[in-house]
């Protein structure tokens, strides 16, 4: 396959090690994984795992793709007593979204958000502005109608109960992303 290396624990190493924590008196763990659902069938172990734990009085936290995701996924995520997820949504635009080169589109992100709140899990999304990419050699950026439709997508998940947090910035060059070198570069 092609992108980076995916490294996975052992969902039942996992679970083993929540047990340490909750026998600690911990109640809620954050899984910290930049995507959990990075691979729907380990996912999904994972949530078996921590479910089989039969601890109703502990909970979960962690981070999400837009995709892949599925209504088993969700399922598992919520009786494995998930409460709060994070996703990149980066911005209500189709455009935008093929330029940063995130795989998704508007509908991939409404869709994991009806699935989520569905299951009445809490979504957390990242909204990223003004952002800057390279298309044939031309610098492309997010134009001020689209970041305001992202900002209205916000707003009307919100209104709908399907995002419950959200957090916006603008869009800024990390070492070692390709749009700092873009920066750079330009």
């Amino acid at each position: 396959k092609n992108g980076p290396t995916f490294r996975s624990r052992s969902p039942k190493n996992i679970a083993a090690e929540v047990e340490e924590l909750y026998t600690m008196g911990y109640r809620e763990v954050f899984l910290h994984s930049d995507e959990l659902n990075v691979d729907l069938n380990w996912s999904i172990d994972v949530c078996k795992a921590l479910a089989e734990l039969k601890h109703p009085d502990l909970y979960f936290q962690t981070n999400l793709r837009v995709i892949p995701i599925s209504e088993e996924f969700v399922y598992w995520l919520k009786q494995a007593n998930f409460w709060f997820v994070r996703i990149g949504m980066e911005s209500a635009s189709d455009r935008v979204l093929a330029g940063i080169k995130k795989k998704m589109s508007l509908a991939k992100t409404e869709r994991a958000c009806e699935l989520l709140a569905k299951q009445g899990i809490k979504v957390f999304g990242y909204f990223m502005l003004f952002n800057w990419w390279s298309e044939d050699g031309c610098l492309q950026h997010e134009t001020a109608d689209e970041v305001r439709d992202t900002i209205s997508l916000g707003y009307r998940l919100w209104r709908q109960r399907k995002l419950h947090y959200c957090s916006w910035t603008v869009t800024t060059p990390v070492p070692g992303s390709e749009f700092y070198d873009l920066a750079l570069k330009h």
